[in-house]
């Protein structure tokens, strides 16, 4: 059974990909098919729990492709702090001097951040938001993939609710609801640690 993960982001979803690699019928990835077009987008191998917020983004896609036969978790945390967090992971309108440097001589420069994308691209913002309107944008696209996500499971016969916030006592929910087996206790302390928390850095490469 491929087991998908969707909400947000910002919602502890690195972390949680990394618990369940502590599961041994099951292989984990978070973000694994980025930068992937077409059907590609969505092969999953079967036995698979893929943690990716963008999957938000293609549910029509994923339940065509799949439908019942796969199970889905929303990933779920408190959309005042997931917003706070887009807040700060928000690019600068101008790339520092740096970026562009480093643009020019390899070429790997990406505007990635959902964050950016939604404000500008989704919302068609031809200009620079004001730093005391950026927190308003940040919880409409939490409310928009928060409400598609929402919907789409009401529809779905293998469907899932938990909160980062409940730490092990949601992962255990996942752990029973998708049959897991492996080192329970050390995916908790996987589930517990810090990863991707802050702001990126100024260039990811």
């Amino acid at each position: 059974m491929r087991v998908f993960v969707l909400g947000a982001g910002r919602t502890g979803s690195t972390s949680l990909a990394r618990a369940c690699q502590h599961m041994t019928n099951y292989t984990a990835g978070h973000e694994s098919h980025r930068d992937t077009l077409g059907p590609s987008r969505l092969d999953y191998p079967d036995n698979h729990i893929e943690v990716d917020n963008r999957l938000s983004w293609y549910l029509g896609r994923l339940y065509r492709t799949y439908g019942d036969q796969a199970a889905y978790v929303h990933l779920r945390r408190d959309p005042a702090l997931v917003a706070r967090s887009f807040v700060d992971r928000w690019r600068p309108d101008v790339p520092p001097l740096r970026w562009r440097i480093r643009r020019a001589l390899t070429g790997r420069f990406r505007w990635n951040s959902l964050i950016d994308s939604y404000a500008y691209g989704v919302l068609q913002r031809n200009e620079f938001w004001p730093d005391d309107q950026r927190p308003a944008v940040a919880r409409d696209l939490v409310e928009t993939i928060e409400g598609n996500v929402t919907h789409f499971l009401h529809g779905v016969r293998h469907a899932l609710e938990i909160d980062i916030n409940d730490g092990p006592v949601a992962l255990r929910r996942l752990w029973d609801f998708v049959g897991a087996e492996g080192d329970f206790d050390r995916a908790a302390e996987e589930l517990m640690s810090l990863h991707n928390a802050g702001p990126p850095a100024g260039l990811r490469t």
